[in-house]
């Protein structure tokens, strides 16, 4: 839900707006660098 609500702020955000926007959510599986990726790769969708 994050990377949506930052999708509709910036359609095309870097890794960083998108590391930003996920540094509250806690993920234990260690996913996070696939994430980043799919929020940026979203954007790039968007645009």
């Amino acid at each position: 839900m994050s990377i949506v609500a930052l999708l509709r702020e910036n359609s095309a955000p870097t890794e960083d707006d998108v590391r930003r926007a996920v540094a509250g959510n806690l993920c234990r599986c260690g996913a996070y660098p696939n994430i980043v990726k799919a929020g940026v790769s979203a954007g790039k969708r968007k645009s």
